[in-house]
């Protein structure tokens, strides 16, 4: 079998990650796979030798006709019409699988599963999965903004399969007339050697460079005056901090509450986890969060928002240290009841690892090859 995975963008975040361990497993498992990506930028996730595509984007002139051309759609239709913008980066992968014999192909974003239905006009051999990562509710928001929710929607209906991370984006879908199989993403956990066993008052963040990722709630959060902790990021810069929060915070705190890592991978990544207790994401959207799961299978206690990812993976006491999205004092809360009930923390640092190990890896591939081999 041959499977090709098509995405945007290939980058350095959670769904690149994914994809990457994914097709790593399914190889072992004698499954052939292919990541095509539209563009692709920067990234240590080793996928070269899989990685193609790379498309010719519109010139000006033509982006600017298409631009006339949604404003039309939208004043008549409320709606656009996604085949009519969307071609120039289909036709490419469709000539692509082609050449390849692929047998499925897995959709890996709005723009993606938005035109499953010309796809599957082109190739109607060929099986189609929609794999979202996003909290889909975010998916629904992003694509009605964009007019394109009901070319979204049937290309959701017209897969062969729609693979949700966790429970409430089922729903979501259900609510929309859309069937859905929940497939957890799994990580690579670590030894029980290498299990932070730390009691600092260190706090691990990992997140990419990117609003939506809580970084304004992180500054706010870290340069409190009576701030007891200190914060870890992996991820990104002081430098890209500074320009993604308009270097709005007390540059002083900043430097003291707070020692910026940037991208790190492998045993960096794992000292990051290391010399930490708390981990802690204050995401406004996610799917399945994997920076909680990573720093959970080191034994660390999860702080959160409650972005569907981490409802998905906190439960039973852990639940407890859920804020809404936005509340910082609820996360400032769960900061203070976890220094003044130290006797807790071996207790839920355990909850963490045990829940953690719920997401293997070989789960996840076990799961992802049974459904392929089922289409």
């Amino acid at each position: 079998m041959k499977v090709c995975f098509a995405y945007s963008l290939f980058g350095m975040g959670g769904i690149e990650r994914s994809i990457q361990l994914l097709t790593n497993q399914l190889e072992q498992n004698g499954i052939s796979t292919f990541v095509w990506a539209r563009s692709s930028e920067t990234s240590f996730f080793d996928m070269q030798e899989r990685l193609f595509g790379g498309v010719q984007e519109p010139s000006n002139l033509k982006k600017s006709i298409a631009r006339v051309r949604k404003l039309s759609q939208i004043s008549k239709y409320h709606q656009i019409h996604v085949t009519d913008f969307f071609g120039y980066f289909i036709d490419p992968l469709v000539s692509f699988i082609r050449s390849r014999e692929i047998d499925v192909l897995v959709c890996n974003d709005t723009n993606f599963i938005s035109m499953i239905p010309y796809i599957k006009n082109r190739l109607p051999n060929v099986k189609i999965v929609a794999w979202t990562h996003v909290e889909v509710t975010k998916l629904i928001e992003d694509v009605s903004k964009a007019f394109y929710l009901h070319d979204y929607i049937v290309g959701l209906q017209t897969a062969d399969a729609v693979v949700v991370l966790n429970h409430t984006d089922k729903a979501v879908f259900s609510a929309f007339g859309v069937g859905s199989r929940i497939i957890h993403n799994g990580i690579i956990l670590p030894t029980s050697k290498d299990v932070s066993l730390s009691d600092s008052n260190r706090i691990a963040f990992t997140a990419r460079p990117d609003v939506a990722k809580g970084l304004e709630d992180l500054g706010q959060l870290a340069t409190q005056k009576e701030f007891k902790w200190h914060i870890s990021v992996a991820g990104f810069s002081k430098k890209e901090f500074n320009v993604m929060t308009h270097r709005r915070f007390d540059p002083a705190l900043v430097s003291k509450n707070i020692s910026f890592f940037g991208s790190i991978q492998g045993s960096k990544l794992k000292q990051h986890y290391q010399g930490a207790s708390l981990v802690l994401s204050l995401s406004y959207f996610e799917g399945m969060s994997l920076a909680l799961l990573e720093g959970m299978s080191y034994g660390l206690i999860p702080i959160s928002y409650g972005h569907a990812g981490a409802k998905e993976i906190m439960t039973g006491e852990l639940a407890k240290l859920i804020s809404p999205i936005h509340d910082f004092q609820g996360i400032q809360q769960s900061l203070d009841w976890l220094r003044q009930n130290s006797s807790q923390s071996r207790i839920l640092s355990k909850l963490a690892r045990q829940r953690a190990t719920e997401f293997t890896l070989q789960v996840f591939s076990n799961e992802w090859t049974n459904l392929l081999n089922g289409l």
